[in-house]
């Protein structure tokens, strides 16, 4: 199985079986079928652990935005680890945005984050990756550390921690493991 994921869609199975009335504190004669933008759903994890086993296909932790439902989730100091992708950013069509920040990302196959975005940077600064030449990210155009310069063109081709993905600003990392309260 799979880790937590925070999803909103306004595309929902609910709406297949018709209008239904919503209970208090919703407007009377409010139905299931309105239009429209959403509410931001607001998820924060904290000081939790996140263990898979390695199999492909699977996530520890992540984000499922599409429609009009936006997705904003917090991790902190948290532990994601033995998954296919660690922590995940899905947006089709609504944002999910994802912030994760003095975590233990690491020992992840694929991916340590990985992010859909076309285009937009997700903040994973100040986590450990699993090594402290940070994560792996292959592509961009500006070598750190240093940080600097424009983090959607940074490169860390020697990293040795887990992956991340296009549009994940992970500069700078921790050069060890996270404090995990």
């Amino acid at each position: 199985g799979d880790g937590l994921l925070a999803y909103s869609s306004t595309g929902s199975k609910l709406r297949e079986s018709g209008p239904r009335a919503l209970p208090d504190p919703f407007v009377p004669g409010d139905t299931i079928e309105r239009k429209g933008a959403r509410a931001v759903m607001t998820v924060s994890v904290a000081n939790s652990t996140f263990v898979g086993h390695d199999k492909a296909d699977t996530w520890g932790i992540g984000a499922y935005a599409a429609g009009t439902g936006a997705v904003d989730l917090t991790v902190t100091q948290s532990t994601v680890k033995d998954w296919d992708y660690g922590v995940v950013a899905y947006d089709y069509g609504a944002p999910a945005t994802v912030t994760a920040n003095y975590n233990q990302i690491l020992s992840n196959v694929s991916y340590g984050f990985v992010s859909t975005f076309a285009s937009g940077l997700l903040d994973a600064t100040d986590n450990w990756w699993g090594d402290a030449t940070g994560p792996h990210d292959p592509a961009g155009t500006i070598e750190v550390p240093p940080c600097e310069g424009d983090p959607a063109e940074h490169l860390n081709a020697d990293g040795l921690g887990d992956a991340v993905s296009d549009g994940i600003a992970y500069c700078p990392w921790l050069g060890g493991p996270a404090t995990i309260t």
